[in-house]
């Protein structure tokens, strides 16, 4: 199995993400496709709203830089490019451009205009970068999402099903969940995990925090030792940060896990015969005539009359006289694991679920006591192992090679046909929003499968109504789901949960470390764990397969169903924006879109008003390019020209200017001639004789006033 999980229903819309508070924490979720568009438009909109800032810019800048003196063609250029700017982008090209035109001209007109250009790029490049980083609008609420909740409910051993009902449904199902929460243990919690080797849940994994050093968590003769012994605990859990509840600050709950565990003394708890025993205490002797053990931590059935709570056959820690060479194709040779689990004193030991009442060493009012069988099996080890729990120091057999000759390589066997693992299990509720002397119930054993689990950890701690109920649907939730229960885990998934088991093949168990039992309890604790994370999910979303409604148990009020619809997880397929940012963006967007088109009408109503100097306006007014196109025809001749109320100049003239290209390289505009062409006529020969005298100047004529004929 993944890691991933089946999803019935993610909520659209608009919710509060607790996390970030009421204002920041307001959430827009959509899905994957949805939000794609809503990103693209955010971008362009962003892309828009540059463009008009700029024009702000420019309207802003051109008026302040405006000046009645006569100024160099510079200065001219500069203010007619920004009453015509199309972008800062293409002013800056322009500028630079001119500053090149100019490098050889005066370094102070280069940097003069450089500066400028460098300043008309500034505003493009702010929101371009603001264009792409767009997207935190909806990358800063991550990928949570809320489920729907629509399948909300829990599965719950019902004690009225029918034992077909819960042999064929109930417990298969329960199996499946603890294989997948075994698989994301190992994926999530026995190494270093990114949230997409994890998904779904909206903590990797929880925190365990081990003491690999502790004491003895029963009576000290109980355990081999009063020290090295080892203390898994979780820190205070939160059912919003750590489970993804999304629920108010005031309203939040934590819980506190402590795993207390041991190796334990068999002397004075063992014996050895030849016979079984059965509930009453009656000996039935072994079908192989072999020896069995028998540990006596407590009794298994009311009324039992001794204390007897484990028996193992000795045979099956086999040597190789009584096996043969082929050992490692007998069944026998594996490792055999099983689990029992007693409820704490102060509670009915007759419970259906309690494996078996613990006798006074290691019975606790505070905790839950579980104990943990190994049997090695015949397992054959390479080297001696000093583990308390995997003890092996004697000889089983010396290696032979490929010819059935010995090399003096010594493997080795089990010392105990049994070996046991004790452990102190308690829980824990606090109340976050207060100190931990005065905010926590006290320190004691784990969820019950009845309601006497909800007056046992002082609900006086939690302040609002709330926090009381969200306090009893997890507790409920706890109660539903054996899987959180190292003991149960045992008992349904056996030696795959040994961290050992990576190492074992074929009847033959790899070198272990000294520690190598430490490691296999806080693997299994790590299953426990990622079933906690599996419960709250499959809370909300609903089982994972189909079952006996008589096991499935619906919310019945209404804080029930606001929790349903109250958890979170990780998902990259739907997308979450911050209603924040969306508002911020649009809202400030739309603004300087609306002041840019009103900025320049409202500056000159201004000026009007006031009366004052309105010389830069008329620049600006004279600066637009089409009045500059209509200052050039009328010097050309061309016209006449009038002024919409806009101030858009119109002519009536049907042709204008054209360009001159007589000079390629200094083109320039032209009136068009508009003379109405005539043939021309030959010149006629007038024969004028005049007489010649002394005295006479020469007559001047007056040729035009000639008439001329052909």
């Amino acid at each position: 199995m993944s890691t991933t999980t089946n999803i019935t229903g993610v909520y659209l819309g608009h919710w509060v993400n607790w996390s970030f508070g009421t204002v920041r924490g307001s959430t827009v979720t959509l899905t994957q496709g949805h939000g794609t568009l809503l990103n693209n438009f955010i971008a362009i909109f962003i892309t828009y709203v540059g463009t008009r800032t700029w024009s702000i810019i420019c309207l802003v800048t051109h008026q302040a830089l405006s000046k009645k003196s006569p100024q160099d063609a510079i200065y001219h250029q500069q203010q007619v490019l920004l009453r015509n700017s199309s972008g800062g982008q293409t002013t800056a090209w322009r500028l630079s451009m001119l500053a090149w035109a100019l490098r050889r001209d005066s370094v102070s007109t280069f940097l003069r205009i450089l500066s400028f250009a460098l300043f008309s790029l500034a505003t493009p490049i702010a929101f371009m970068t603001a264009g792409i980083t767009s997207a935190q609008v909806s990358s800063a609420m991550g990928n949570e999402v809320l489920l729907s909740g629509q399948h909300c409910g829990r599965v719950q051993l019902n004690l009225n099903a029918s034992q077909f009902d819960i042999n064929n449904f109930l417990n298969p199902y329960y199996k499946r969940l603890m294989k997948g929460c075994s698989t994301r243990a190992q994926q999530c919690y026995a190494m270093p995990a990114t949230p997409e080797q994890c998904p779904t849940f909206i903590k990797t994994n929880l925190s365990i925090h081990v003491s690999p050093n502790a004491s003895c968590p029963f009576r000290d003769w109980t355990c081999q030792k009063n020290s090295g012994n080892l203390i898994l605990e979780t820190g205070h859990l939160n059912i919003h940060t750590d489970f993804g509840v999304n629920t108010r600050p005031e309203d939040r709950i934590t819980v506190y896990q402590r795993f207390h565990c041991a190796p334990l003394n068999l002397r004075g708890y063992s014996n050895v015969s030849n016979s079984y025993l059965d509930s009453n205490g009656q000996a039935t002797l072994a079908y192989d005539a072999r020896e069995v053990v028998h540990l006596y931590f407590g009794k298994r059935w009311p009324g039992q009359p001794n204390n007897l709570t484990y028996e193992y056959p000795l045979n099956r820690n086999a040597t190789i006289a009584e096996y043969g060479w082929g050992i490692t194709q007998s069944p026998y040779f594996a490792y055999r694991l099983n689990a029992e689990r007693s409820f704490g004193s102060e509670y009915d030991p007759n419970i259906i679920l309690s494996d078996f009442q613990a006798i006074d060493d290691l019975q606790h009012d505070t905790a839950d006591t579980q104990l943990f069988f190994l049997s090695a099996n015949g397992v054959s080890f390479g080297e001696q192992v000093d583990d308390p729990w995997y003890s092996a120091h004697k000889i089983f057999y010396d290696l032979p090679n490929t010819q059935g000759n010995l090399t003096g390589n010594t493997v080795y066997q089990a010392d105990n046909a049994v070996n046991v693992i004790g452990c102190a299990m308690q829980f824990q509720y606090c109340n976050p929003n207060m100190p931990l002397a005065t905010g926590c119930g006290p320190l004691t054993t784990g969820p019950l499968t009845s309601t006497t689990s909800a007056t046992k950890y002082n609900l006086s701690i939690f302040k609002t109504e709330a926090q009381k109920q969200n306090f009893l649907i997890m507790d409920a939730i706890f109660r539903s789901t054996p899987a959180i229960i190292p003991t149960y885990l045992v008992q349904a998934l056996g030696t795959s949960l040994l961290a050992s088991d990576n190492y074992f093949s074929a009847g033959s168990q790899a070198p272990l470390p000294d520690n190598q039992w430490q490691l296999d309890m806080k693997n299994i604790f790590g299953v426990g764990l990622a079933a906690q994370q599996q419960a709250f999910f499959d809370f909300a979303n609903g089982p994972s397969s189909s079952l006996p409604q008589i096991f499935f148990v619906k919310p019945n009020d209404d804080y029930e169903q606001a929790f349903c619809k109250s958890q979170k997880i990780l998902r990259t397929d739907y997308t979450s924006f911050s209603t924040l940012g969306l508002a911020l963006t649009f809202v400030l967007g739309g603004f300087l879109i609306s002041t840019s088109y009103a900025l320049e009408p409202l500056l000159h109503s201004i000026q009007r008003k006031r009366k004052s100097d309105s010389y830069a306006s008329i620049e600006w007014y004279m600066n637009d390019i089409l009045q500059l196109q209509k200052c050039i025809y009328e010097k050309l001749g061309l016209g006449p020209w009038t002024c919409k109320a806009d101030g858009t100049p119109t002519t009536a003239c049907k042709e204008l200017a054209v360009l001159d290209l007589s000079d390629p390289k200094n083109p320039c505009w032209r009136a068009q001639d508009t003379t109405p062409k005539t043939e021309s006529l030959p010149v006629p020969k007038v024969d004028i004789t005049i007489a010649k005298t002394d005295s006479l100047p020469a007559p001047k004529v007056d040729i035009s006033s000639i008439n001329m004929k052909n």
